[in-house]
């Protein structure tokens, strides 16, 4: 569905991936192959369509992770659990699935999702386009801006982030992100943060102060203890903002953004995933849609139940 909402919808492959596979219960094709993560992510897809109306969609996929990143700290993102191998077995099709919908697909050999979608936002963005990213990762509210929305399906399923709900989320503003995601931590890329500063302490000192630069030139007017941390934190602090900011230089081959989903794909794929219900809702959806026979869909029975689905977005 193309519209009158945003410019662009940016997705975070693998941050997408991952809700749609714990999000959906089990679900699997006749033969036993899982599909509980397509399914999800093509529901989703078709939500975030609807309420952004984009003139285009890109999905990026990491590939390999971010070399320097890891180059930085290799202890980055090192107390993630492996990927469930039944959503390893998924995200192929999710790449090509995002395709067949109509949306164009960055990976770049290591080099972190992140910062291609991060890169093509802001360039866009300088572009005098409006741009809405779809992902529940934090790391993205510093870009948020007049012409950036943040849609975090942790946090509100209706409208996009602007700057104001940066600041009534986390008390600074979006500019501010990387030093407070610095001074607070990420458990989430094991990043560890100053001892001692929580969110409110951080928020605080950001809000008086402005940088990280000003609160270690003012560190004598913090309690004695903290400005101690501070202290044994200051190279910490330094590869925190490394780790944090993102690369904004991941330019290069954009991806060409198809005029329109590839119909007759779609319905082969559907046919031979077994998404039946998926197959039912596009036949609505678009106008040239034809289903094929109930024989041909129907060849295996899909199992599993989608009672007590969650609401990604």
């Amino acid at each position: 569905m193309k519209g009158n909402g945003v410019d662009l919808l940016l997705i975070d492959g693998h941050n997408l991936a991952f809700r749609s596979f714990y999000g959906i219960g089990p679900l699997s094709r006749g033969d036993g192959f899982p599909t509980n993560a397509i399914y999800g992510w093509i529901h989703s897809y078709w939500r975030l369509e609807d309420a952004i109306r984009p003139g285009r969609v890109a999905v990026a996929f990491d590939w390999g992770g971010s070399a320097f990143r890891r180059e930085i700290y290799p202890e980055y993102k090192g107390t993630r659990r492996p990927m469930p191998e039944d959503l390893g077995k998924q995200l192929p099709l999710l790449r090509e699935v995002s395709v067949l919908l109509g949306a164009g697909v960055l990976a770049r050999e290591g080099v972190e999702a992140d910062d291609l979608l991060a890169s093509l936002a802001v360039r866009e963005s300088a572009a005098g386009h409006s741009v809405a990213i779809a992902s529940s990762d934090k790391d993205f509210a510093q870009l948020v801006s007049e012409r950036i929305a943040l849609w975090c399906p942790t946090y509100t399923a209706v409208q996009g982030w602007q700057p104001m709900d940066v600041r009534k989320k986390f008390g600074v503003e979006p500019g501010q992100m990387v030093a407070y995601l610095s001074l607070v931590g990420d458990a989430a890329d094991n990043i560890a943060g100053v001892a001692g500063v929580g969110a409110k302490t951080a928020a605080s000192w950001l809000q008086r102060y402005g940088t990280l630069e000003e609160i270690f030139l003012h560190r004598d007017e913090l309690p004695r203890r903290l400005a101690d941390n501070l202290d044994r934190a200051e190279e910490i602090l330094q590869r925190n903002q490394r780790l944090i900011r993102f690369d904004l230089s991941q330019g290069g081959d954009w991806p060409t953004f198809p005029d329109q989903p590839r119909v007759e794909e779609l319905r082969r794929f559907f046919r031979d995933y077994e998404l039946r219900s998926l197959a039912r809702t596009a036949a609505t959806r678009y106008a040239h849609w034809r289903l094929p026979k109930p024989s041909a869909l129907l060849r295996g029975r899909q199992s599993g139940s989608l009672e007590g689905e969650v609401e990604l977005f």
